[in-house]
């Protein structure tokens, strides 16, 4: 009997604490992983150069960014504005 108490007191402890709210991502955290898929689309589109123009935190989950980019085809400039939305875990 005893081990069984101590078993599910175990899977209690670990299923509270993966639940906490310590698993928030931080505001820098959010900013790399915006940069990170800035590049990743720069990259994919081939565009010859972008970069974030502004970040803007516009609620705790929720960020606006402004990024410009040349257009391969044209040589233009061009302006983003994209809205990222965040979940607890910061996916």
């Amino acid at each position: 009997m005893k081990p069984r108490l101590i078993l599910l007191t175990l899977i209690i402890a670990i299923t509270l604490g993966s639940c906490s709210e310590s698993n928030k991502y931080s505001h820098s955290q959010v900013e790399k992983k915006i940069y990170k898929q800035v590049d990743f689309d720069t990259f994919i589109l081939q565009h010859e150069e972008s970069y974030v123009e502004s970040l803007d935190k516009i609620n705790d989950s929720t960020y606006k960014v402004v990024h410009n980019f040349t257009n391969p085809l044209t040589g233009v400039e061009m302006r983003t504005t994209r809205i990222y939305e965040f979940d607890s875990i910061g996916c």
